[in-house]
């Protein structure tokens, strides 16, 4: 019975941390996307401001 009970804990336990695990790497994503948005509009915007002029 504490046996189960202790397995069934751990098993808990490790589901929450694989949630908390995927939800930062979710999240490590997201970042990486806005940061790749911002770097790409700042090379870009060089180029639409000559776009622009024409």
């Amino acid at each position: 019975m504490i046996k189960s009970y202790m397995s069934l804990r751990g098993y808990i336990a490790f589901l929450i941390e694989w949630n908390g695990v995927q939800s930062i790497m979710i999240s490590i994503k997201y970042n990486i996307k806005l940061i790749l948005q911002k770097e790409s509009n700042k090379l870009l915007l060089p180029f639409n401001e000559e776009i622009e002029k024409w």
